[in-house]
């Protein structure tokens, strides 16, 4: 009687058993292959997750880094890094990153990916992104750990360093002031340095607070906002807290009232 042996029942990938096809592939070279086909999969499935657009609503483009070029934005676009995102007067939409993390774009903002890492098996991950007009909301799930690990946003007054949190950041362009908002967690929120994750003179704005910064100088100390503002920023029912005009302060009382 014989025995049926473990090499009678498994195929090889072409369907034929292995006993019967060693000139074919040896059970060493067999093995190599799938540990390959192993990484390609783990590799396709990085690359499906790559950073993209998604709830793209409204006038939303996006700029080419390499010929400048403008084209329509749409859900699952792949972006680039040093693309740039421009959202119009009503347009909206979210960069989806190699993560879990996410930037959420809101109207009449412009936006870029300046440099992007996720490498697991060097436990590598940074994100340096860059708040050229407008206002985003950050939403860091995946906490970033460790030395070799940083996400961070610019603007050309501000920088906001964090490790896992989520936050609402302000730019205008006009009068060159930062505005910083968080929601959750802790922001690290200062002056530009000299290398891109450097931040000088920084606060520590906690969950619930804010905090401005002007070009040139360092960030105001943070304040607490009312928490029933800081509920609905949450929920996304608003979108910002301030108004970064000249009437700035009367804006904020105004918020203040609106939430008793």
């Amino acid at each position: 009687m014989r025995i049926r042996t473990y090499h009678d029942s498994v195929l090889s990938p072409v369907g034929i058993p292995p006993h019967q096809c060693e000139n074919l592939c040896n059970p060493e070279e067999f093995a190599m292959h799938i540990k390959i086909c192993f990484l390609l999969l783990i590799l396709m499935a990085f690359n499906c997750h790559a950073q993209s657009l998604r709830d793209v609503s409204g006038q939303v483009e996006v700029k080419d880094a390499k010929t400048q070029a403008l084209t329509k934005a749409a859900n699952g676009q792949h972006i680039n890094t040093l693309d740039t995102v421009i959202a119009g007067p009503d347009g909206r939409c979210t960069v989806q990153l190699l993560d879990l993390n996410s930037v959420e774009i809101y109207s009449g903002t412009t936006f870029q990916i300046e440099a992007y890492e996720n490498d697991p098996t060097l436990n590598k991950k940074s994100a340096l992104l860059k708040l050229i007009d407008g206002r985003v909301r950050a939403k860091v799930r995946e906490k970033y750990k460790g030395d070799h690990q940083s996400f961070v946003m610019h603007t050309p007054a501000a920088v906001a360093g964090v490790r896992g949190t989520d936050f609402i950041l302000q730019y205008n362009a006009e009068n060159k002031r930062s505005s910083l908002v968080t929601l959750e967690g802790t922001v690290q929120f200062g002056l530009p340095g000299p290398g891109p994750t450097t931040i000088l003179k920084g606060v520590r704005v906690s969950a619930g607070s804010k905090s401005i910064a002007e070009a040139g100088k360092p960030p105001r100390n943070p304040v607490h906002i009312n928490p029933k503002i800081i509920e609905r920023l949450r929920k996304g029912e608003i979108t910002e807290v301030f108004q970064e005009t000249k009437t700035n302060h009367s804006t904020e009382k105004r918020a203040h009232k609106k939430a008793r």
